[in-house]
C-alpha cells in the first residue's frame, strides 16, 4: 500500500499541478459519464483524478483509509463530493461507476467480483505497466469472459525536486529498485540551478473500461 506523508504529498501534488496528467486520463473517462449518474472511487489517494471527473458526474463518493490523504481530499473537496474514512471492504452500496485509479490487483487475488458488486454500468481500471504484466492482466479478464476495452498512454508526470529531496524521493518510490535502476534515474536528473533538479518521469499506463451492461441491481 502506498503511504501518504508530508514529503509524498508535497511531491505528488506538485507534479500534478503542474502536468496534464489526470486531465489527459479524465479525457479518456468523460464520454462514458452521464451527468445524472453516481461515481464510487475506492483508494482516492489525494483525488486530483476524481476533481477533473466531478463536473460530469452527480454525485462522488472518495474513500481511502489513510488519515493524511483523507484530510487533503476534505480540504479540497468540490459540492458533489462525500469522503470516506473506511477500507474498501466495507463498502455495502452500489453506484453507477466504479473508480480503481491505481488500485487493487484483482488479477492476482481473483477480487473481480467484489468490485463488480459495486457498479451498475462501468468500471474504470487504471494500471501503470511498470507495475504490472500486461498480458497476464488481459488474460484474467478474457478468462472469465469479462466485457472490456482498453487505451494505452504513455503521459508526463514530471517531478521538481529539491537536491537534497533526492534520496528521499528515490526511497519513496523506488524502495525496491535495484543500484543500477536507481542509477540509471540518476544519470537521467536535469539540472535546472545549482540547488534543484527535474526528475524525468513519463508513466505507461492502461485504462481498462469494463463494460457491465446497465445491470440492475
Amino acid at each position: 500500500m502506498f503511504n501518504w506523508n508530508d514529503k509524498s504529498i508535497k511531491w505528488f501534488s506538485d507534479s500534478a499541478n503542474k502536468t496534464t496528467f489526470h486531465k489527459d486520463i479524465a479525457k479518456e473517462i468523460i464520454p462514458y459519464l452521464n451527468n445524472n449518474d453516481t461515481l464510487l472511487s475506492l483508494g482516492s489517494g489525494l483525488g486530483f483524478l476524481e476533481r477533473q471527473l466531478s463536473p460530469y458526474i452527480k454525485s462522488m463518493t472518495l474513500v481511502d483509509n489513510n488519515d493524511k490523504a483523507i484530510t487533503y481530499l476534505n480540504a479540497h473537496k468540490l459540492d458533489n463530493q462525500q469522503i470516506i474514512n473506511i477500507s474498501a471492504q466495507e463498502i455495502n452500496s452500489s453506484y453507477d461507476y466504479l473508480l480503481l485509479s491505481f488500485f487493487s490487483r484483482m488479477y492476482i487475488d481473483d477480487s473481480y467480483h467484489i468490485y463488480q458488486k459495486m457498479a451498475k454500468k462501468k468500471i474504470f481500471y487504471l494500471i501503470n505497466e511498470r507495475r504490472c504484466d500486461v498480458n497476464q492482466v488481459f488474460s484474467y479478464f478474457d478468462n472469465k469472459n469479462i466485457k472490456y476495452s482498453y487505451k494505452k498512454m504513455k503521459l508526463e508526470f514530471n517531478q521538481v525536486l529539491q537536491k537534497n529531496e533526492i534520496t528521499d524521493f528515490l526511497d519513496q518510490y523506488y524502495s525496491f529498485a535495484s543500484i543500477t535502476k536507481k542509477q540509471k534515474l540518476l544519470d537521467n536528473l536535469i539540472n535546472i540551478d545549482d540547488e534543484t533538479v527535474i526528475f524525468k518521469n513519463n508513466k505507461k499506463i492502461i485504462l481498462i473500461i469494463i463494460d457491465l451492461g446497465d445491470k440492475e441491481l
